[in-house]
Protein backbone atom coordinates (compact mmCIF):
# COMPACT_ATOMS: atom_id res chain seq x y z
CA UNK A 1 0.00 0.00 0.00
CA UNK A 2 1.47 3.57 -0.65
CA UNK A 3 2.05 5.91 1.97
CA UNK A 4 -0.60 9.01 0.90
CA UNK A 5 -3.29 5.78 0.85
CA UNK A 6 -2.13 4.96 4.07
CA UNK A 7 -2.29 8.01 5.29
CA UNK A 8 -5.41 9.24 4.07
CA UNK A 9 -7.31 5.74 5.51
CA UNK A 10 -5.66 6.87 8.97
CA UNK A 11 -6.75 9.74 8.36
CA UNK A 12 -10.38 9.00 7.70
CA UNK A 13 -10.04 6.37 10.51
CA UNK A 14 -9.44 9.27 12.48
CA UNK A 15 -12.41 11.22 11.81
CA UNK A 16 -14.79 8.11 11.56
CA UNK A 17 -14.09 8.31 15.57
CA UNK A 18 -14.22 11.30 16.46
CA UNK A 19 -17.18 11.65 14.76
CA UNK A 20 -18.61 8.59 16.98
CA UNK A 21 -16.72 9.96 20.27
CA UNK A 22 -18.35 13.36 19.70
CA UNK A 23 -22.18 12.38 18.55
CA UNK A 24 -22.30 9.02 20.10
CA UNK A 25 -26.69 8.56 20.98
CA UNK A 26 -27.19 11.10 17.94
CA UNK A 27 -24.96 8.78 16.06
CA UNK A 28 -26.22 5.69 16.89
CA UNK A 29 -29.92 6.86 15.92
CA UNK A 30 -29.24 8.16 12.67
CA UNK A 31 -26.79 5.07 11.70
CA UNK A 32 -29.52 2.70 12.61
CA UNK A 33 -32.29 5.39 10.92
CA UNK A 34 -29.71 5.39 7.36
CA UNK A 35 -29.07 1.69 7.72
CA UNK A 36 -33.09 0.76 7.61
CA UNK A 37 -34.69 3.65 5.04
CA UNK A 38 -33.19 3.14 1.45
CA UNK A 39 -34.55 6.69 0.24
CA UNK A 40 -31.81 8.66 1.64
CA UNK A 41 -28.96 7.28 -1.23
CA UNK A 42 -26.39 10.21 -0.68
CA UNK A 43 -25.97 10.17 3.24
CA UNK A 44 -25.69 6.64 3.21
CA UNK A 45 -23.47 6.26 0.70
CA UNK A 46 -21.00 8.90 2.52
CA UNK A 47 -21.48 7.28 5.79
CA UNK A 48 -20.49 4.05 4.39
CA UNK A 49 -17.12 5.74 2.77
CA UNK A 50 -16.00 6.97 5.92
CA UNK A 51 -17.01 3.13 7.72
CA UNK A 52 -15.56 0.90 5.66
CA UNK A 53 -12.20 2.48 6.52
CA UNK A 54 -12.50 0.19 9.59
CA UNK A 55 -11.13 -3.13 8.80
CA UNK A 56 -13.59 -5.74 9.86
CA UNK A 57 -13.79 -9.55 10.01
CA UNK A 58 -16.96 -12.12 10.35
CA UNK A 59 -16.17 -14.82 11.53
CA UNK A 60 -19.66 -17.59 11.03
CA UNK A 61 -19.93 -20.07 13.53
CA UNK A 62 -23.64 -21.88 12.85
CA UNK A 63 -26.57 -21.80 10.73
CA UNK A 64 -29.97 -22.74 11.26
CA UNK A 65 -32.46 -23.44 8.39
CA UNK A 66 -36.17 -24.04 8.37
CA UNK A 67 -37.43 -24.48 4.74
CA UNK A 68 -40.66 -25.64 3.08
CA UNK A 69 -41.86 -27.71 0.11
CA UNK A 70 -41.61 -25.54 -2.03
CA UNK A 71 -37.67 -24.48 -1.44
CA UNK A 72 -35.72 -27.09 -0.18
CA UNK A 73 -32.61 -26.33 1.39
CA UNK A 74 -29.33 -27.68 3.00
CA UNK A 75 -26.52 -25.35 4.47
CA UNK A 76 -23.57 -25.86 6.41
CA UNK A 77 -20.27 -23.84 7.34
CA UNK A 78 -17.22 -25.25 5.83
CA UNK A 79 -13.14 -24.48 7.07
CA UNK A 80 -12.27 -21.17 4.75
CA UNK A 81 -8.36 -20.60 4.44
CA UNK A 82 -6.91 -19.36 8.05
CA UNK A 83 -8.83 -20.95 11.12
CA UNK A 84 -11.84 -19.78 12.58
CA UNK A 85 -12.44 -18.22 9.29
CA UNK A 86 -15.82 -20.46 7.55
CA UNK A 87 -17.37 -20.30 4.46
CA UNK A 88 -20.60 -21.10 3.58
CA UNK A 89 -22.29 -24.13 1.39
CA UNK A 90 -25.54 -23.80 0.87
CA UNK A 91 -27.94 -26.54 -1.75
CA UNK A 92 -31.41 -25.33 -2.48
CA UNK A 93 -33.89 -26.98 -4.67
CA UNK A 94 -36.57 -24.59 -5.76
CA UNK A 95 -39.68 -26.67 -7.16
CA UNK A 96 -41.80 -24.00 -9.15
CA UNK A 97 -41.22 -20.99 -11.29
CA UNK A 98 -41.28 -17.98 -9.03
CA UNK A 99 -42.19 -14.38 -9.98
CA UNK A 100 -42.89 -12.76 -7.03
CA UNK A 101 -39.97 -12.72 -4.18
CA UNK A 102 -39.74 -10.67 -1.07
CA UNK A 103 -36.18 -11.23 1.14
CA UNK A 104 -36.42 -9.86 4.93
CA UNK A 105 -33.05 -9.27 6.44
CA UNK A 106 -32.27 -8.84 9.79
CA UNK A 107 -28.84 -7.75 11.73
CA UNK A 108 -29.13 -8.68 15.59
CA UNK A 109 -26.35 -7.98 18.34
CA UNK A 110 -26.53 -11.39 20.44
CA UNK A 111 -24.37 -12.70 23.40
CA UNK A 112 -21.78 -15.41 22.79
CA UNK A 113 -24.29 -17.91 23.64
CA UNK A 114 -26.80 -16.64 21.60
CA UNK A 115 -29.24 -14.51 23.52
CA UNK A 116 -30.70 -11.87 21.19
CA UNK A 117 -29.96 -7.96 23.05
CA UNK A 118 -30.60 -5.87 19.85
CA UNK A 119 -31.81 -5.51 16.07
CA UNK A 120 -29.79 -3.04 14.78
CA UNK A 121 -31.29 -3.40 11.47
CA UNK A 122 -34.66 -4.98 9.92
CA UNK A 123 -35.72 -4.82 6.33
CA UNK A 124 -38.07 -6.26 4.42
CA UNK A 125 -37.37 -5.68 0.29
CA UNK A 126 -38.65 -7.03 -3.33
CA UNK A 127 -36.00 -9.27 -3.99
CA UNK A 128 -36.82 -9.02 -8.25
CA UNK A 129 -36.00 -5.48 -7.82
CA UNK A 130 -32.82 -5.23 -5.75
CA UNK A 131 -31.38 -8.00 -8.27
CA UNK A 132 -31.90 -4.98 -10.80
CA UNK A 133 -30.48 -2.13 -8.59
CA UNK A 134 -28.64 -3.41 -5.89
CA UNK A 135 -26.93 -0.50 -5.06
CA UNK A 136 -30.35 0.53 -3.24
CA UNK A 137 -29.50 -1.42 -0.53
CA UNK A 138 -26.13 -0.97 0.40
CA UNK A 139 -26.12 -3.89 3.18
CA UNK A 140 -27.70 -6.31 0.93
CA UNK A 141 -25.44 -5.88 -2.04
CA UNK A 142 -22.31 -6.55 0.50
CA UNK A 143 -24.30 -9.65 1.17
CA UNK A 144 -24.52 -10.56 -3.00
CA UNK A 145 -21.46 -9.53 -3.86
CA UNK A 146 -19.92 -11.91 -1.86
CA UNK A 147 -22.20 -15.14 -2.44
CA UNK A 148 -22.75 -14.05 -6.27
CA UNK A 149 -19.51 -15.13 -7.41
CA UNK A 150 -19.93 -18.37 -5.64
CA UNK A 151 -23.15 -19.37 -6.86
CA UNK A 152 -25.55 -19.76 -9.73
CA UNK A 153 -28.16 -17.92 -8.09
CA UNK A 154 -30.48 -15.56 -11.08
CA UNK A 155 -29.65 -12.26 -11.59
CA UNK A 156 -33.37 -11.50 -12.64
CA UNK A 157 -36.68 -12.64 -12.51
CA UNK A 158 -38.40 -14.68 -12.98
CA UNK A 159 -37.26 -17.48 -11.02
CA UNK A 160 -37.12 -20.90 -12.64
CA UNK A 161 -37.46 -23.71 -10.63
CA UNK A 162 -34.29 -25.81 -10.26
CA UNK A 163 -31.20 -26.19 -8.31
CA UNK A 164 -29.57 -23.78 -6.79
CA UNK A 165 -25.93 -23.92 -4.97
CA UNK A 166 -23.52 -21.22 -2.94
CA UNK A 167 -20.11 -22.90 -2.99
CA UNK A 168 -17.29 -21.70 -0.10
CA UNK A 169 -18.39 -18.27 -0.07
CA UNK A 170 -16.66 -16.25 2.56
CA UNK A 171 -16.84 -13.01 3.71
CA UNK A 172 -12.72 -12.53 4.97
CA UNK A 173 -12.34 -9.50 2.04
CA UNK A 174 -16.61 -8.13 2.46
CA UNK A 175 -16.50 -4.20 2.98
CA UNK A 176 -18.43 -4.83 5.98
CA UNK A 177 -19.72 -1.30 7.24
CA UNK A 178 -17.72 -0.20 10.37
CA UNK A 179 -20.62 1.41 12.20
CA UNK A 180 -21.12 -2.18 13.17
CA UNK A 181 -20.21 -2.94 16.41
CA UNK A 182 -17.44 -5.87 17.51
CA UNK A 183 -19.89 -8.34 19.13
CA UNK A 184 -21.32 -11.66 18.50
CA UNK A 185 -24.10 -11.17 15.85
CA UNK A 186 -27.21 -13.13 14.29
CA UNK A 187 -28.28 -12.20 10.38
CA UNK A 188 -31.64 -13.57 9.62
CA UNK A 189 -32.34 -14.35 5.61
CA UNK A 190 -35.85 -15.36 5.10
CA UNK A 191 -37.69 -15.54 1.64
CA UNK A 192 -41.30 -14.97 1.17
CA UNK A 193 -43.35 -15.90 -2.45
CA UNK A 194 -46.79 -15.31 -3.32
CA UNK A 195 -49.70 -12.97 -2.84
CA UNK A 196 -50.10 -12.89 -0.25
CA UNK A 197 -46.62 -13.17 0.76
CA UNK A 198 -45.95 -16.89 2.29
CA UNK A 199 -42.72 -18.12 4.02
CA UNK A 200 -40.87 -20.43 2.10
CA UNK A 201 -37.39 -20.18 3.97
CA UNK A 202 -36.06 -19.05 6.98
CA UNK A 203 -32.35 -19.37 8.05
CA UNK A 204 -30.06 -17.66 10.60
CA UNK A 205 -25.92 -17.16 10.74
CA UNK A 206 -24.25 -16.88 13.71
CA UNK A 207 -21.09 -15.37 14.66
CA UNK A 208 -19.12 -12.94 15.53
CA UNK A 209 -17.68 -9.45 13.98
CA UNK A 210 -13.96 -8.17 14.68
CA UNK A 211 -12.25 -5.19 13.91
CA UNK A 212 -8.81 -5.40 13.36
Amino acid sequence: MKLNETAERSANRGHYHAFLTNRPQETEREITELARNSSTPARTDQLFEAAVTLWIVAQLAKVEVKDTSLLRVKAHLAPYGRSPLKAINVEGILTRDLSQVKLNAVYTVCTKDGELKAALYNTTVNACDFLQQPTHNRLLQIFQNEVIQSSNLPHRCPIPAGTYTIRNASFSKARIPGFLPASHFRVDINLLSGSPAQMMLETSWYGKLIKI
